[in-house]
């Protein structure tokens, strides 16, 4: 039995080790800017608001002519490309068997981990599907054959459950895809996308006959502009929920709606079964819709406020995801990783430049909404500017910020509007982000053209 006095010991060394993990829990290494000294200046504008950084124009086109055959080329690409040396598609197993990463009970991930989901990778079965394919619904596309998660040390900043470093990316529904393997327990099968490959759930996923891999890209096709529409097959079923940029085979345009071409379910033997499903076209508009500035800003603002998703966790979206699902309406297709965004049509370097220099040829060069500005490992939309300085939209889930009494992170978890300070402003607040400071480049997607 144990004595009152070792008790007493016990309890003082719990309630010691309480107010010591106290304060970690909430700095996150720095200490979050606290109200009313704000580091990080968010704008609050509305869905209405956003159209003042436009021209007002209907018929000028901030990305030039799009290439739609080109744009399917590209979203179709995995239909002609899906192979993949071993070592890139188990990249996972390189990267991350260090000792140094957490499973969900913030234990370190062993070994014996690792070998257990190599083997359940089944490697050794590599292209025994070697079939084209189609997701029934949006589904992560993991890193690794398992839903559990794989985390660093969540006490330091931008690390933890909000980052699962399996979370590779996010399939939306109806995306072509390439089946090549199921996992040992069948439950995974590993797939290629145009943009990258990984792990879904095996019922997530069927196989298209190979005349639809013919047909499929040279229909016309849809994109939805709205977040959150329930699509329902014809008997009232739910499918999946909309999804900005989530695009669908166009069978039948009408004045106020969409027919559409959705893989509903499954046959016993893993096959698509396909429906007609009529959409509002007030969510959905035939691509490429025209990239004027009144567009570019109506599904911006559509954008505005979505949570912060790393890889698409939660079926929210990171910056490279916000930024590449906002223009796959207009037709233009791009890479999924914030990098081989930031050298997508004409770049211009920014680094070795002062923070001045980069403001004052950032608004005499940028185009608002079709420049991307560029920090390593971010990416964020040019708008245009206000009293002076660029603003962006960019999805972000914190800041780093200098104040008066040093370094800072500001929280955010979303998309937002905001200005770039210069770090070296000297206001109410002391400095701001270093995110102006850290702009090492910037890219106007496409010469900007009117129609007669």
């Amino acid at each position: 039995m144990t004595g009152p006095l070792h008790r007493n010991a016990l309890s003082i060394q719990v309630l010691a080790l309480l107010l010591m993990l106290m304060p970690l829990g909430c700095s996150h290494h720095y200490p979050l800017d606290s109200e009313p000294c704000r580091a990080f200046e968010e704008l609050s504008l509305t869905r209405h608001d956003i159209s003042a950084f436009t021209d007002g124009s209907t018929q000028s086109r901030l990305i030039g002519e799009v290439s739609v055959q080109g744009f399917l080329d590209s979203y179709f690409s995995v239909f002609r490309r899906h192979q993949e040396a071993l070592h890139i598609s188990r990249w996972a197993w390189h990267t991350f068997d260090t000792g140094a990463f957490l499973r969900e009970d913030l234990q370190p991930a062993t070994h014996a981990w690792f070998d257990l989901m190599d083997s359940e990778a089944a490697w050794e079965h590599i292209g025994h599907i070697d079939n084209p394919g189609i997701s029934l619904v949006t589904t992560p596309l993991r890193a690794m054959p398992t839903d559990q998660p794989l985390v660093s040390d969540p006490m330091q900043p931008g690390q933890g459950f909000q980052f699962d470093h399996l979370q590779n990316s996010l399939v939306n529904a109806n995306e072509p895809l390439w089946l090549s393997h199921r996992s040992r327990s069948g439950e995974w099968v590993f797939v290629f996308t145009s943009y990258a490959s990984g792990w879904i759930h095996s019922r997530d996923a069927a196989s298209i006959p190979e005349a639809l891999r013919v047909s499929w890209p040279h229909l016309p096709h849809v994109a939805f502009i709205e977040e959150g529409y329930p699509v329902r097959d014809k008997s009232g079923n739910f499918l999946f929920a909309s999804r900005i940029g989530m695009v669908l085979p166009l069978i039948e345009a009408k004045t106020d709606t969409n027919n559409v071409l959705i893989a509903i379910s499954k046959g016993p033997g893993g096959e698509a079964i396909f429906e007609a499903i009529t959409v509002p076209s007030q969510h959905s508009v035939p691509v490429p819709m025209a990239p004027t500035s009144e567009n570019l800003a109506t599904v911006a603002s559509s954008l505005l406020g979505l949570p912060y998703g790393w890889g698409g966790l939660f079926e929210n979206r990171d910056c490279s995801a916000a930024i590449r699902d906002l223009f796959m309406p207009f037709g233009l297709w791009l890479p999924r990783n914030s990098r081989e965004q930031s050298v997508t049509g004409q770049a211009v370097m920014l680094s070795g430049l002062s923070e001045d220099e980069k403001v004052q040829l950032i608004l005499k060069e940028a185009v608002p909404f079709a420049t991307l500005l560029h920090k390593e490992g971010h990416i964020a939309l040019y708008i245009g500017h206000e009293d002076g300085y660029p603003v962006v939209l960019h999805s972000v889930w914190d800041l780093m910020a200098k104040t008066r009494t040093g370094e800072t992170r500001r929280h955010v978890g979303r998309i937002v509007l905001s200005r770039l300070h210069p770090s070296s402003e000297d206001g109410p607040c002391g400095p701001g982000t270093t995110l102006l400071a850290d702009l090492d480049s910037m890219n106007t997607l496409a010469a900007p053209t009117s129609n007669p």
